[in-house]
């Protein structure tokens, strides 16, 4: 049964001779021997592939020997066409039960060689070229078959070449093609084994049962996480280790302040890089900062802000025919990151589109989203590989739960088992349903807050703009967010107030402006008080210029303009230059020593 002494260009005769015994021969492996031996060994071959996935990794190598495959030259292979999958026996035992071939659908990354330099004596080189050629359209024809082709099929398509023979062997023993058995048209085929074949499921769909929608509509929770966390880096900017990580303790304050109050760090890391990908958040220095378009982002509404992020993804979920292009786009770069793992498979954003023909297909109808995700991942699009079953189930899965859910797209309701979704207004626009949305109005409250005689302001609504004016003179409440009492006016608040630059009218005016019922007189006093204790004083520095008398000090604050800071000491400004001013006195006499500065710096 080893693939590497196959007689390929015999193969096509023994399975016509195959093909002209009874039925009841025919459907007895054991009695295809018959048919010829290069046909058995195919048959062999076959039957051990189909059952690679039963085989242990320590009868892995004996059955590659049996194959007649090299071994390292195999994991290189796989290294090559497959390098975002992790290497190993175990992954060349799943390369073995369900083939490659996807490989040669990305027609631009696949590099076939096919042959070695010791086949060169087999083929001419004027051959050699359109050999080479021919193999790599085989390879590509066979990626895009809805199954796996027949052997007739695949030798048909090579039967006018004198090197089709070398180019079954080596594709087989690179496992470009693997050999198999269809039972439903009880063919052997070549390109897809048989038991990857069997996992497909082409049966026309079948809707799952409408559910009707349960209590509690789960809201666009991204949305939600998106302001939090700007409205946190807004307060106190976040701040970078050497390598450019966020200091751990910066990490869990900002997850504090997710909603939920729980510190989930995957959840914030893809909050922050959303951030990053929509230009809501950038880099200075070594600290993390609200953009001016971050600063636009939270005055605005849930829904104006849902509108906002799904208006930067809709061209690519329902593309246009002069829609943006992918470079350097904000929305692409973010589908792009969600998908990443995907693009060895297909391209992301082809891969997007078809995501946004499953979503469409809900309609107006309420699923449970078992059902749903069950019904999608059996109907995967044509032409994205063999492996389009696991390939579209993990996209379809990670897709849907980490961005069309918290985006609002799909309404989620119901809990566990009974969950159901259905498209939601803004979802069934961003597929391309319809042509417009605009917004739920929301009532937003003038003024949110309550300020309270023992100092605590009280929010009655959220309100990301307010916390972030509050946090320049108030101390947050450990673990508040949202509604509640949040902040606390204390005297080190203001002192720190202070320090950047308000006083006490000023605080007063913004706690005014958002306040329901009126400040407390008490609280006033306080303000008041902390305020006016406060005295301002600038630090700056000076050169300052002693002298051995009285009489020279008073000559350099005629001559300078110096200013007197004792009996013989007078200070400049710092950016005197010392140099010149040296030379300066030089001519009236007066010998100035800048030795000490000079050693300073």
């Amino acid at each position: 049964m080893n693939l590497a002494t196959l007689t390929w260009e015999l193969l096509d005769n023994d399975h016509q001779r195959m093909m002209r015994l009874p039925p009841a021969k025919r459907a007895s492996l054991a009695l295809w021997q018959a048919a010829g031996e290069p046909m058995a060994t195919f048959l062999r071959s076959a039957a051990s592939l189909h059952d690679a996935h039963r085989t242990t990794i320590t009868d892995l190598f004996g059955l590659l020997v049996d194959l007649g495959l090299d071994v390292d030259s195999l994991q290189h292979r796989l290294q090559k066409i497959l390098p975002d999958r992790p290497q190993g026996a175990e992954a060349m035992l799943e390369a073995i039960a369900d083939g490659t071939i996807e490989a040669a659908a990305a027609a631009d990354q696949w590099d076939w060689v096919g042959i070695r330099g010791v086949d060169l004596n087999l083929i001419s080189t004027n051959d050699l070229l359109s050999t080479n050629r021919s193999g790599q359209q085989l390879l590509r024809w066979i990626a895009v078959q809805d199954e796996a082709p027949s052997l007739t099929e695949v030798l048909s398509r090579l039967q006018h070449l004198r090197g089709s023979g070398l180019i079954l062997r080596w594709a087989t023993q690179t496992f470009a093609l693997v050999p198999g058995y269809c039972p439903r048209r009880n063919l052997p085929t070549l390109g897809q084994p048989a038991s990857a074949l069997t996992q497909r499921h082409r049966d026309p769909p079948v809707r799952p049962t409408a559910q009707p929608p349960a209590a509690g509509v789960r809201s666009t929770t991204l949305v939600e996480d998106l302001t939090a966390v700007l409205a946190e880096i807004a307060l106190q900017p976040v701040r970078h280790r050497q390598d450019w990580v966020w200091r751990v303790a910066d990490a869990k304050r900002v997850a504090a302040r997710l909603p939920g109050g729980e510190h989930d760090m995957a959840r914030l890391a893809l909050t922050f890089e959303v951030c990053q990908f929509l230009g809501l958040t950038h880099q200075i220095a070594m600290e993390t900062r609200v953009s001016d378009a971050g600063k636009g982002w939270l005055p605005l509404s849930t829904g104006q802000r849902q509108h906002r992020t799904l208006e930067q993804l809709r061209p690519f979920l329902y593309p246009q025919p002069d829609g943006p292009r992918r470079d350097d786009h904000h929305g692409a770069r973010l589908l792009e990151r969600i998908m990443r793992r995907h693009l060895a498979t297909a391209e992301c954003l082809l891969l997007w589109t078809r995501l946004a023909a499953a979503w469409r297909e809900l309609a107006d109808e309420t699923w449970l989203l078992s059902q749903a995700l069950t019904w999608w991942r059996r109907h995967p699009p044509q032409g994205i590989g063999l492996h389009a079953e696991s390939a579209w189930a993990e996209g379809l899965d990670l897709a849907t739960r980490q961005l069309a859910i918290p985006l609002g797209m799909l309404s989620l309701q119901g809990e566990r088992a009974k969950t159901t979704i259905s498209l939601s207004p803004a979802g069934r626009w961003a597929v391309g349903l319809e042509t417009a949305w605009t917004p739920p109005t929301e009532s937003v409250l003038a003024k949110p807050v309550i300020v309270q005689a023992d100092h605590t302001i009280i929010f009655l609504a959220p309100d990301a703009p307010t916390e972030i004016a509050f946090g320049a003179f108030c101390d947050r409440l450990p673990g508040a967010h949202g509604t509640g009492a949040l902040f606390k006016l204390s005297k080190t608040a203001c002192r720190r107030a202070a320090i950047a630059g308000l006083d006490a009218a000023q605080v007063v005016a913004v706690l005014s402006a958002a306040s329901a019922k009126p400040l407390p007189a008490n609280v006033l006093r306080e303000l008041d008080g902390w305020f006016s204790r406060l005295r301002r004083a600038v630090a700056q520095t000076a050169l300052l210029i002693t002298t051995t008398d009285a009489e020279t000090a008073t000559t350099l604050v005629a001559m300078l303009g110096a200013t007197r800071v004792g009996p013989q000491a007078v200070s400049l400004p710092l950016g005197t230059r010392p140099g010149e001013l040296e030379r300066r006195l030089a001519k009236d006499g007066i010998l100035l020593d800048t030795s000490s500065i000079v050693r300073r710096r």
